[in-house]
């Protein structure tokens, strides 16, 4: 993807990402940073979606608590987290 050269942005990871590295005792914020550096040093802006908050049950997800997990994820080296609400429909 780097190589190519024509990408601005990429999706790099999401709620799974991280719950694959917990289930196996690791840390996800070695993982992730570990998968988006490249991008970053190459200038392209990592892309995640979101939908951990509600995968847990936390509906309706507080705003400070939305506020904290993309705060951290910004630390963990990701960009841009865009929401996806089918999970927030009660329906």
């Amino acid at each position: 993807i780097v190589d190519m050269g024509c990408f601005a942005r990429v999706e790099t990871n999401g709620g799974g990402f991280e719950q694959v590295n917990l289930l196996f005792g690791e840390n996800p914020n070695k993982a992730v940073r570990g998968w988006t550096k490249p991008f970053k040093d190459a200038g392209i802006q990592t892309h995640m979606l979101e939908r951990a908050l509600n995968g847990i049950r936390m509906t309706p997800v507080p705003a400070d608590v939305r506020r904290l997990m993309f705060k951290v994820k910004k630390l963990q080296g990701t960009d841009i987290a865009r929401s996806f609400c089918g999970l927030n429909d009660p329906r």
